[in-house]
């Protein structure tokens, strides 16, 4: 039986105002057997439980979540995390040791609040690569 993994490529690209932007990093490609990926619309105004299986966070190596509009709180059933500027809150097992891992338990459920925004939708998304 072929072993099948799926990946999250990750780099960096800086634009400095005033100079031409910087040589993008060699993408970092970090690969797991097993993924959880979600896309989901949030309503203005509303709130939306998505389960997401069992995820032990000291398995995860990496993971990525994102919001379309500002002022969006996703909380796990141990923590809440903001994504007040609609962009993505990331994180890799590459990454500098002083870089943790923003899920600090493990979770089965994320619940997306999108309550700042009642006549704003918002989609959340998420990918989160872990070792079984």
């Amino acid at each position: 039986m072929a072993v099948t993994s799926v990946s999250h490529v990750w780099t960096q690209v800086i634009k400095p105002s005033g100079l031409p932007q910087f040589p993008a990093d060699v993408p970092i490609t970090i690969t797991a057997p097993e993924a959880v990926d979600v896309e989901q619309l949030i309503l203005g105004g509303a709130t939306a439980t998505l389960f997401v299986g069992s995820i032990d966070n000291t398995k995860i190596v990496s993971c990525a979540f994102h919001s379309s509009a500002a002022n969006v709180f996703f909380h796990t059933p141990s923590q809440s995390l903001n994504l007040s500027t609609a962009k993505a809150l990331g994180w890799n097992n590459q990454m500098p040791a002083t870089a943790t891992n923003p899920i600090t338990a493990p979770m089965t459920s994320v619940v997306v609040d999108n309550s700042a925004n009642p006549t704003t939708g918002t989609t959340f998304r998420m990918s989160v690569l872990v070792q079984p």
